[in-house]
């Protein structure tokens, strides 16, 4: 089921990426000028975030400082795989987030069927495959990578390989800011397997106390290059992002949306204004994640919950100031505790089938609007 779920989200990205470069003109701020199948299916999906990740496989942390907002184990690859293929970095990073997507999907599935029905593992596969926005997963972003990862470690700490969890948490750890929260469901873990017993979780959980140095060391790299060891945090005011309330987030988020909905409704155009786009998108998927919290504490415990509702609140507590909900979507979609707890629906076979529809109708559609200059992602 993972490879189908995966075949079809890859069947799905490359027509759309295929008809948007066919039908909407190439502009270069939008997409990398590449040649050949590159300029047709990569260019696409190398484009916003994907420019920096590119930028930095080439060029490292020096430059701009902006770059440290962005987290080493990704181009750090890119610049691996590039120099031992010879591709270039666009086509290095489609190639290793969609390996990574499959590696996801089939961790994400071992990992669902340990605790749950098959119903269930393969419903959450189709539903990651297939989320409106899941097209990132294929893009030069780390969405791919890090729901390996963290999916991965998750799997090992559930068999009992602690010390190749805990590798592969100091790896998602480096891929992304929010990456030390999955220490939060492989604490849980740790507790599920040797009880509250002071001995037996210690000899499970000291092992986690590594994982922290890991950013630590790319902390200490940007100490040397640039003398602020907590760039990544600061550098977020390139975008209009400073540290707030998550309440106030969703306050604003949520108003915001109401208005640009209103005004996309009123003003008679087919498509929002480019600059509206994230506004239009992120409420749902806030709404969505915050619906399916209560299932996701009733079918999966306190674990997953917690790292949930921690990886929603990191982005709400430093918001876009002209935009709440800004790139939330996104950050949400490696959050699978969320996908398992929707995938727990009581919905029929055929309701079913007409809904990964949707989705794909959906994830096609927010893909071309995104390589056709809308920040939908």
């Amino acid at each position: 089921m993972p490879l189908l779920a995966f075949l079809t989200h890859l069947a799905l990205v490359t027509l759309t990426a295929v008809l948007t470069v066919r039908f909407v003109p190439s502009r270069t701020w939008v997409r990398p000028d590449l040649g050949g199948w590159a300029g047709w299916i990569v260019a696409p999906l190398a484009i916003w975030d994907g420019g920096w990740y590119a930028e930095i496989a080439g060029d490292g942390y020096g430059g701009r400082r902006e770059r440290a907002a962005f987290w080493p184990l990704y181009p750090l690859l890119l610049r691996g795989a590039a120099w031992l293929t010879g591709a270039g970095v666009e086509v290095a990073g489609v190639v290793i987030s969609n390996l990574a997507l499959l590696v996801a999907l089939v961790a994400l599935h071992r990992l669902v069927r340990a605790d749950l029905p098959g119903r269930v593992a393969d419903r959450a596969v189709w539903l990651v495959a297939l989320l409106p926005n899941g097209f990132v997963f294929s893009a030069v972003y780390t969405e791919s990578l890090f729901l390996a990862l963290s999916a991965s470690s998750l799997l090992a700490a559930r068999r009992g390989r602690w010390v190749i969890a805990v590798a592969l948490a100091a790896l998602a750890a480096v891929t992304r800011n929010t990456g030390l929260l999955v220490l939060i469901p492989l604490a849980a873990l740790a507790v599920g397997q040797a009880g509250w017993r002071p001995g037996p979780l210690l000899r499970l959980a000291w092992p986690l106390a590594l994982v922290p140095l890991a950013p630590a060391i790319f902390l200490w790299h940007l100490e040397n290059l640039w003398g602020d060891p907590l760039l990544p945090m600061r550098v977020g005011a390139h975008w209009d992002r400073h540290p707030t309330w998550p309440w106030r987030s969703l306050w604003t988020g949520a108003h915001t949306a109401l208005r640009a909905y209103r005004d996309w409704f009123t003003g008679g155009d087919l498509l929002p204004a480019p600059g509206e786009a994230p506004r239009l998108i992120g409420l749902p998927a806030v709404g969505v994640a915050l619906v399916l919290l209560p299932r996701c504490w009733h079918h999966l415990g306190w674990g997953y919950t917690s790292y949930a509702v921690a990886c929603l609140l990191v982005p709400l507590a430093s918001p876009a100031g002209y935009n709440g909900f800004l790139s939330v979507p996104r950050y949400l979609l490696p959050v699978f505790p969320l996908w398992v707890a929707a995938a727990t629906l009581p919905i029929s076979t055929g309701r079913w089938r007409v809904l990964l529809v949707a989705l794909a109708t959906g994830q096609a559609v927010l893909f071309f609007l995104h390589a056709s200059g809308y920040f939908v992602a």
